[in-house]
């Protein structure tokens, strides 16, 4: 199987696929706790960029790209949008003490705040993206669909 960064070599178009991974790929599959934010907001560097999670859940379930969410795909090769595609189908099962318990450590605080530079809440406050991130995991974890 071919990397999802294939044959990227310049550091902008590694970036670019980064930015576009780091945006999308919290996503991974849409729950209740997901659906209760209307969009997911990202930021690199100075760029602050919004994505309806409409748009996330018309792609993962339906192939349809959208005009907003094509923006943010057009970097990337046909095969990769497919294993992105493949990616947010994927369950992934999480016992929701466990995630708690790791959320709460050094290493999960860690991982959640580094989470939150990149995901933001509609405020844009870097401390309440922490735990809206911390709590929307913990609920996603605890979900029957996971």
């Amino acid at each position: 199987m071919k990397s999802l960064f294939g044959n990227l070599t310049s550091s902008l178009g590694k970036n670019s696929l980064l930015l576009v991974i780091s945006i999308l790929l919290p996503i991974v599959s849409i729950n209740d706790a997901a659906l209760a934010a209307d969009r997911v907001y990202a930021s690199y560097s100075v760029l602050e960029r919004s994505i309806s999670v409409t748009a996330l859940e018309n792609y993962a379930r339906k192939g349809v790209l959208s005009e907003e969410l094509a923006v943010y795909t057009q970097y990337l090769q046909p095969e990769q949008l497919q294993e992105f595609r493949r990616i947010l189908l994927s369950p992934i099962k999480v016992n929701a003490v466990a995630a708690s318990q790791f959320l709460y450590t050094p290493q999960g605080e860690f991982f959640l705040r580094r989470l939150a530079q990149v995901i933001r809440t509609e405020s844009g406050l870097p401390e309440p993206g922490f735990h809206a991130l911390r709590s929307g995991l913990i609920l996603a974890a605890a979900e029957p669909k996971g």
